[in-house]
Parts: C-alpha cells; sequence; structure tokens
C-alpha cells in the first residue's frame, strides 16, 4: 500500500507566487506566461491551474502576501517606545534599503501596477490600500514628532511622500547598479532627516 503525499497547498501556492515574481522580473510581467511559471516551479500548467487562474491573480496574491509581511515588520518598529520618532524614520528606511534583495519585490509590484492599473480595477484598489496602510504609518509618524517638538512643522503628508520616493529611487538605482553605496545614499538621507530635528 503506498501512502498517499500530504501537501500543504498554501506553502506550495507560496512557493509558486515566489517562483513567478522572479520569472516577472526576468522577462517582464507582459512577456512571462504561466507555461514560463510553471516551468520555473517545476510543475505542469495543469497543476499551476489548480492554484492559480491567471498571472494577475498570481500578482495579486504576491502583493498581498509581501505586504502583509512587510506591514507587520514595520509594525512592531513603529510601536516602540524606546526610540525617538527620528530615529524609527530612519531605522525604517534603513531596513528597506539595507535589505533591498528582500523589499525590490515592491518596488516590481509598483511598476507592475502602473502597468495594471487600467486593466484591472480590483487590483488598483488593493494595491492602494496595502501601500496606503503603509504610508498611514509614516504619516502618523511624523504628524507625532511634530506634535511633541522632536522635528520642525512639516507637512506630514508631503513629507511622508517625499521620503518614500527617496527609498524607491535607492531600491531602483541598486537594482540596476550593483555597485552603488546603499550606506552613502543612507547617510545623505539621515543627514537630510536630521535637519528636521528641532
Amino acid at each position: 500500500m503506498k501512502i498517499p503525499k500530504i501537501v500543504d497547498y498554501e506553502q506550495i501556492k507560496a512557493e509558486i507566487a515566489r517562483e513567478a515574481i522572479w520569472v516577472f522580473f526576468d522577462q517582464g510581467y507582459n512577456n512571462a506566461t504561466l507555461g514560463d511559471i510553471a516551468a520555473k516551479c517545476g510543475i505542469g500548467r495543469t497543476t499551476l491551474y489548480s492554484y492559480f487562474k491567471n498571472k494577475e491573480d498570481i500578482l495579486f496574491y504576491s502583493l498581498k502576501r509581501e505586504y502583509e509581511k512587510f506591514l507587520a515588520e514595520q509594525k512592531s518598529l513603529f510601536e516602540a517606545q524606546d526610540i525617538t520618532s527620528l530615529e524609527k524614520m530612519k531605522t525604517f528606511i534603513a531596513n528597506v534599503i539595507r535589505d533591498h534583495n528582500k523589499y525590490f519585490m515592491l518596488v516590481i509590484f509598483t511598476e507592475v501596477w502602473l502597468l495594471l492599473k487600467a486593466k484591472n480595477p480590483q487590483f488598483e484598489l488593493s494595491f492602494r490600500h496595502r501601500m496606503g496602510e503603509v504610508r498611514l504609518l509614516f504619516k502618523n509618524l511624523i504628524k507625532e514628532a511634530v506634535s511633541i517638538g522632536e522635528i520642525k512643522p512639516v507637512d506630514h503628508e508631503a513629507l511622508s511622500s517625499i521620503l518614500f520616493g527617496l527609498v524607491e529611487g535607492v531600491l531602483l538605482e541598486k537594482a540596476w547598479n550593483q555597485e552603488m553605496k546603499i550606506e552613502a545614499h543612507l547617510q545623505a538621507i539621515y543627514l537630510l532627516l536630521d535637519g528636521l530635528a528641532v
């Protein structure tokens, strides 16, 4: 008698999604096919369809998982009571930039979202909601720092947007320029943040 192999559906689904992201990155989202993804995963297309309906489904699933992990990791930092708001901002930015391979996925999602937003309104709404959660944490941190007199009065919405833009720019640059000195870029960002201190 052969013992049936127990398969963890969610684990396999997550592994397929993880491999698919690299296929999207290597070939471009529009050029990648489900056949390419199945081949990268070492499974047949029929098996792939038992986990995902199409490429958008894979991307949507991946986006959700990556943002949930990212948000959970950052929430504990933002809720910490033993460091200043300015230090939290620096730590958040340093975590994202130093761990660029991990968070570059977020940049990939951003780029693909721009391609798909006209095609799939549900995808766009979900993406905006998830990005909004992270930006809200950051905006609230800036607002708190202003209210307790830790940093100069500033438009928290504008500053949050500018800092996110800086981080995304560094991540994109690092993806194409492996010789880029991350620490030098971080120090420049710290200098900007220190200029906000009262």
